[in-house]
């Protein structure tokens, strides 16, 4: 083949293109980069993440966009420790593998000093019986391969059982089975026990659901591979603790946000109106596409297992979407998304309709 003085003009027009464009999509964010960056000196820290997240919703790919988020989450770069920061560092490491942002480096080199000079936590010994403590976090078992043999076939049918028939006798038999397997460090045994916490609560401050929460957060956090179910179903668990049980909406988005296909279906849609709901104030765009993802879903007419839950999306997702239908000039669409948040008790809908 001949390469011609053309072609080579050509080709470095083209990656003189690319540069451009590249340089084109750095400058568009370099105010509101700006702007967060000056929030995170001043501790204003929930107002830069906002920022920071924003511009990843329309550049999934900016480079300082992701350091910024670490630079939050890191109390500007002055915090070593912490979930957000492993998972910021994890990304980063991923996606830009040959990264030389000198404030990262640093902070990057530091910490890992500073993490070899901690105390590491006791290992956990074969046999030894784990005590869930919602006041600590559990420690890293490396996991075990071994036959779990006829206890854990056991347990997990219980589970199946108590989970497909609402049974919590059930679900406390899996428990006798499944909980003494805690120490194999099996991220599927981590996010059964914490379910079974979960469903056989007594009440809503019953202490077991800090314990639950512990399991969940222990498989998001050493067993973070977004393709595993049991990764997908933690994110959602911890995400729905945090939402309904501890009113923390920023916490749960992050982990909401790690729900994957993965996950069960009404998993998925939950996560997708709860985004949505949680997203509206700051994000109004980010909420729209949410709701549009969780609309899909109920077009179908296919109802929830948790009738209560149900109602309550379809109350406050289906008012949130169709105020937002009316900001964007879609009156007939609003009207009838209004509608729908109207039959399921929503007083405010009520009352917007009697306006339009």
């Amino acid at each position: 083949m001949i390469i011609t003085i053309g072609d080579e003009i050509m080709a470095k027009n083209m990656f003189d293109l690319d540069d451009e464009l590249l340089n084109d999509n750095k400058n568009k964010y370099e105010e509101e980069l700006k702007k967060a960056n000056i929030l995170c000196i001043r501790e204003r820290y929930d107002k830069a993440l906002e920022i920071y997240n924003q511009i990843l919703d329309e550049d999934m790919e900016n480079e300082d966009a992701y350091i910024g988020l670490l630079r939050a989450h890191s109390k500007n770069f002055s915090v070593f420790d912490g979930e957000e920061i492993e998972r910021d560092i994890r990304v980063i490491e991923k996606l830009f593998p040959d990264i030389m942002n000198e404030e990262y480096v640093n902070y990057y080199t530091k910490r890992k000093k500073s993490l070899e000079n901690t105390p590491k936590e006791p290992e956990i010994k074969k046999d030894e019986k784990i005590i869930v403590d919602s006041s600590r976090d559990i420690p890293f078992i490396k996991p075990i391969q071994i036959d779990l043999g006829n206890d854990y076939t056991e347990g997990i049918n219980l589970f199946n059982s108590g989970i497909r028939n609402k049974n919590k006798i059930s679900l406390l038999e899996a428990k006798k089975y499944l909980e003494p397997l805690l120490y194999t460090g099996n991220p599927e045994i981590f996010y059964r026990v914490g379910k079974i916490y979960l469903e056989t609560l007594n009440d809503k401050y019953d202490d077991h659901v800090f314990n639950a929460l512990n399991l969940f957060k222990y498989v998001t956090k050493y067993h973070n591979d977004i393709y595993s179910i049991n990764y997908a179903r933690s994110c959602y668990e911890a995400g729905y603790i945090y939402y309904f049980y501890m009113n923390d909406k920023s916490m749960a988005l992050e982990y909401f946000k790690g729900v994957s296909d993965h996950a069960r279906p009404d998993e998925h849609v939950i996560a997708e109106g709860l985004i949505g709901i949680i997203t509206y104030d700051n994000n109004p765009q980010m909420s729209y596409d949410y709701f549009n993802r969780f609309d899909m879903y109920f077009g179908g007419s296919r109802p929830l297992d948790d009738p209560k839950l149900e109602k309550y999306l379809l109350s406050e997702c289906y008012y949130r979407f169709g105020l937002l239908e009316m900001k964007y000039g879609n009156k007939e669409v609003a009207k009838m998304y209004l509608e729908t948040s109207k039959q399921n008790g929503n007083a405010d809908a009520s009352r917007r309709l009697a306006l339009m």
